[in-house]
């Protein structure tokens, strides 16, 4: 299984998807790659993967600029803290811009003032 550190890098260097959805495996603590759009994915079949209560990365380059982008919904604050503290194999691979959403409406705003 590739990690999500090297599917994250193939991601930057070869443009092959928009999107990459990832999840923590809680059991075998590691993140793996969940869902991978591609390049022609839009808004609406990114948000289709990202479930209503539990947390994912997302991450997405456009030009130059990378974003992690940390969905954290409703879901538990143990979850949530697991999430945000563990972008370590993002971010120490390429440093990235990081943003951090909790509803739909939120990470479209997001979205578009970023023009991602």
């Amino acid at each position: 299984m590739e990690t999500a550190a090297n599917q994250y890098y193939r991601q930057y260097k070869e443009k092959c998807f928009s999107y990459i959805v990832y999840k923590i495996n809680k059991k075998e603590k590691k993140i793996f790659v969940e869902y991978e759009l591609p390049n022609d994915a839009n808004f609406d079949q990114l948000c289709s993967t990202l479930p209503n209560s539990s947390c994912r990365y997302i991450t997405h380059f456009n030009g130059n600029t990378i974003f992690l982008i940390i969905w954290t919904p409703e879901s538990t604050i143990k979850e949530k803290m697991l999430y945000l503290s563990s972008t370590s194999p993002f971010i120490i691979t390429h440093p990235a811009t990081t943003l951090r959403t909790t509803t739909f409406s939120e990470l479209r705003m997001q979205c578009e003032n970023m023009e991602i």
